[in-house]
């Protein structure tokens, strides 16, 4: 980029498919902790609940002296396990519905490395340059490796360079990395031959 011509207003450095594939893999990271932080809920509501229960039979005299016991016993769990599962289905359906590109604060400025004058805040400036880096460390890091693998598995084969460029576009590879992938494939190729 330092010989870019400073006067140009838009160079796209990321491709659009690599920014909507990161944006999926952000929001699913989203969805998946808010999953997560619910179950871990329900778990220890669940758990609350049962001490809870068991320090009132306690209490009260009450104990698992037989069958019919164990069988009461079973049937309150259930219960409190259906009142806790509703209420927490509710509130993670309600987190899951805000998730969004802006509630992520996704907002892409692939020319955020230009040498040229923003009129704009030097810490917006500061965050649209790490996450210009996060996509690039993505593209490095996870898009080139997998593409690597599944040309070596065969699940893509392009049959010429016009459909080598297809693939690489709509995976969100730009064609100048083409010789990333090669330095990748030649690595798994020496790691294949030490295998021999």
């Amino acid at each position: 980029l330092k010989g870019t011509d400073p006067n140009l207003d838009s160079v796209c450095i990321l491709r659009p498919e690599l920014v909507n594939l990161f944006l999926q893999q952000k929001m699913a990271a989203a969805k998946n902790e808010v999953m997560a932080q619910a179950a871990s809920a329900r778990n220890e509501l669940i758990k609350m609940a049962t001490v809870e229960r068991d320090a009132k039979r306690a209490a009260s005299g009450e104990g698992a002296s037989g069958e019919v016991a164990e069988k009461d016993d079973k049937d309150e769990a259930i219960e409190l396990d259906r009142e806790v599962i509703e209420k927490l289905q509710n509130e993670c359906t309600e987190k899951l519905s805000k998730i969004t590109p802006a509630s992520l604060g996704f907002e892409v400025n692939p020319n955020c490395f230009m040498d040229c004058e923003f009129d704009v805040d030097p810490a917006v400036v500061l965050k649209d340059e790490a996450l210009a880096r996060e996509m690039a460390a993505y593209l490095w890091n996870k898009l080139l490796p997998a593409v690597t693998h599944q040309v070596r598995e065969g699940d893509i084969l392009p049959k010429d360079g016009a459909s080598l460029v297809k693939m690489l576009h709509s995976t969100g590879i730009n064609t100048r990395y083409i010789g990333a992938l090669l330095m990748q494939a030649a690595k798994e190729e020496r790691g294949d031959a030490t295998l021999m």
